[in-house]
């Protein structure tokens, strides 16, 4: 027999034990583990916001009993400008939604997100024209704070 086909033949032929492969399902599931708790971690911490995005003051008594789903969101920027879930509006038309959505829903919820930065004098404007238009479940969004 030539030596350089010996290289070639069946190793069983050679007289050496055959080991077959196997598949490690261990490592697989240590993976799939990983993956569906990072998955669950990540899913937790994505919450969907109708408002723009401001800097919220911190609050120990902060509660989040109302789904901003079904609620209104105005933001009160640091610059003092109003939004309704995140469409910049000026005041008039402002009040002139709220006052449609008192009559067409008169107990919908209404968020106030505003910035830490703002002037009180726009968050108070902001609360006042949720209580002229006849809504009065008013919250205001907090950072939960430690």
């Amino acid at each position: 027999m030539n030596p350089y086909l010996r290289h070639f033949q069946n190793p069983a032929q050679q007289g050496r034990s055959v080991r077959r492969a196997r598949v490690e399902i261990i490592p697989l599931i240590d993976v799939m583990f990983l993956l569906v708790a990072f998955f669950m971690v990540v899913s937790i911490s994505m919450v969907a916001q109708k408002g723009i995005f401001v800097d919220l003051a911190p609050a120990i008594t902060g509660d989040s009993s109302i789904e901003s789903d079904e609620a209104l969101v105005i933001s009160v920027d640091a610059d003092g400008s109003f939004y309704l879930n995140k469409e910049q509006i000026v005041e008039g038309e402002l009040a002139a939604v709220l006052s449609k959505k008192a009559q067409d829903t008169p107990h919908i919820a209404v968020i106030i997100n505003a910035d830490k930065q703002a002037a009180h004098a726009g968050v108070i404007a902001a609360l006042d024209l949720v209580r002229q238009s006849g809504l009065h479940n008013v919250v205001f969004a907090v950072e939960p704070r430690d």
